[in-house]
């Protein structure tokens, strides 16, 4: 924590790669404690930080940082949600990229189309056919990121719904998901 907190920035630098290797949950909880101290630069590299130490108790760290950090933070939180890649890390990278801030919901919807976790395909389609809105939208545009075959059903019964943004996700994912 004094590297951490440290002025210096190769002393930082060092506390950085410290955090990383050294183990237990309690260790964790201090660099996420840690984030909400420290300067925007430096909460980008304590949130990957802790998506390097894989450690789900942090979740609720990240998700703060999405939904009210500086746009610089809430981008690296998002990179650091994508690299948990984890199920519950799904509704918060689904409410940024619902978010009005165009850069943030983007960077939220290629996270979710990158995240390697294959469970997220079952889902993000079963979350679908509830889905309303903004939410519809980004939903079947993850679902063309991510060439989820399940989806295309989904895709064509939404080519005709009623909001113009739903229609256009869902005739783009169409012409992704026919091409497989």
């Amino acid at each position: 924590l004094e590297q951490l907190r440290s002025a210096d920035k190769a002393m930082f630098t060092i506390g950085l790669s410290t955090a990383r290797e050294v183990p237990g949950r309690e260790a964790t909880q201090a660099v996420a404690a840690e984030v909400g101290r420290a300067s925007a630069d430096r909460q980008t590299l304590l949130l990957m930080v802790l998506a390097d130490r894989a450690d789900a108790s942090v979740l609720p760290t990240i998700s703060k940082a999405v939904q009210s950090g500086s746009p610089q933070v809430r981008l690296a939180a998002i990179a650091a949600l994508e690299r948990m890649a984890t199920l519950p890390c799904v509704p918060v990278l689904l409410t940024a990229a619902t978010d009005g801030d165009r850069e943030l919901a983007n960077a939220a919807k290629a996270a979710l189309g990158r995240m390697p976790n294959k469970d997220l395909n079952a889902d993000l389609v079963g979350r679908m056919p509830s889905a309303t809105g903004k939410l519809r939208r980004v939903l079947i545009e993850v679902a063309g990121l991510r060439r989820i075959a399940e989806a295309l059903p989904i895709a064509l019964r939404y080519a005709g719904d009623a909001d113009a943004g739903v229609r256009s996700a869902a005739v783009g994912t169409i012409g992704l998901l026919g091409d497989e």
